[in-house]
């Protein structure tokens, strides 16, 4: 039988609490403190769970949330990337990859594992407009990936010009929902322009 992590516990008996206590409705926001949630051997970083009731439920109850706990990644989308790789036979030992919009790094994670070997070839870079917890074997970059003066950091840290190249550029990133589907649709879509733009381009 599998242990679920105290954070995980921690937060079951929480929102049990406030349902039998306080008389939480379905749909009313539960707002639990920040808490350090391991992430890896030497990775600590503190995460705000805050939602409806409906989504800690769902969180408590999604496989893919409890096993991301277990195996240390930061986010559920790290195994989104794997079934990707797995399918597509992509992310091999020595390759160059470019991760945007990588925050809190998932697929960073999945990339250094597969990509990193023993000798240190391969190379991980991380790009985002916010600053997380560092990742072993990720670089990481904050910054706009649009804009040149980061598009000139990552240029750098591949290279020079002749011998520049990246392998695989990966792309999760999404905007704030605002709530509207078709501005929210709009913005994924500008999105997937920028990057694609930026393969053009390093």
């Amino acid at each position: 039988m599998t242990t679920l992590p105290k954070s995980i516990c921690r937060l079951y008996n929480v929102v049990t609490q406030r349902i039998q206590h306080r008389s939480v409705h379905l749909g009313q926001a539960v707002e639990i403190k920040k808490r350090k949630i391991r992430v890896g051997s030497k990775n600590f970083m503190e995460i705000p769970i805050k939602g409806t009731i409906e989504y800690v439920s769902r969180q408590l109850s999604d496989p893919f949330v409890k096993m991301r706990h277990l195996e240390g990644y930061r986010c559920r989308s790290a195994y989104k990337l794997m079934d990707i790789v797995e399918k597509h036979d992509l992310l091999k030992p020595g390759m160059k990859v470019v991760d945007l919009g990588a925050a809190p790094g998932s697929w960073s994670q999945v990339a250094a594992e597969r990509v990193i070997n023993k000798d240190d070839d391969g190379l991980v870079i991380a790009v985002d407009l916010l600053k997380f917890p560092p990742l072993d074997g990720v670089t990481q970059i904050t910054g706009d990936f649009t804009k040149k003066e980061t598009q000139d950091e990552i240029k750098a840290l591949l290279g020079t010009e002749e011998n520049r190249f990246v392998d695989i550029v990966l792309c999760d990133a999404a905007p704030s929902a605002s709530g509207f589907k078709n501005k929210d649709h709009l913005a994924i879509v500008q999105i997937i322009a920028a990057a694609t733009n930026f393969t053009l381009k390093v």
